[in-house]
């Protein structure tokens, strides 16, 4: 299913104000506390765990929105999934760095089917900065 027009652009501005929520969970103990706040080691191993899997989520459906706007079928040599669009994109020549989306589906599948898998702030940076710049490429989440 393709997503609505601009779904895109404002689910990643919601997804951007998540992050920075997310990374700034101690604000709220240290106002109460008036002093430092130690980091809590349980959200800043699933945090950005999370938050990879549902930036990946993001970028899988701006692929679907990309490949609408531009008028595109998959060819039936490509699977519909994840992988599918993004060797089907990067293949025909529409994609900046599909080796880069690569590494970052391999990411999104080994936290979602490792147990002992995490993420880090750093790696959700890097992930962000991969989907931004691509999204960006494709002119998904540029505004009109």
């Amino acid at each position: 299913m393709t997503p609505a027009p601009n779904s895109i652009r404002e689910g990643w501005r919601i997804f951007l104000i998540e992050v920075a929520f997310a990374k700034d969970y101690k604000k709220p103990y240290f106002i109460q506390s008036g002093g430092p706040v130690p980091n809590n080691p349980i959200l800043d191993r699933l945090l950005p765990s999370l938050l990879v899997v549902k930036l990946t989520s993001l970028l899988d459906e701006a692929l679907d929105e990309y490949i609408a706007q531009a008028g595109l079928t998959i060819p039936k040599s490509y699977r519909a999934d994840f992988n599918g669009k993004i060797n089907f994109l990067g293949d025909a020549g529409y994609l900046k760095a599909p080796a880069k989306l690569h590494e970052l589906r391999k990411l999104r599948n080994e936290l979602a089917h490792k147990f002992n898998q995490e993420s880090t702030w750093e790696k959700l940076d890097t992930a962000i900065e991969t989907a931004n710049n691509e999204m960006q490429h494709c002119c998904v989440i540029r505004k009109s």
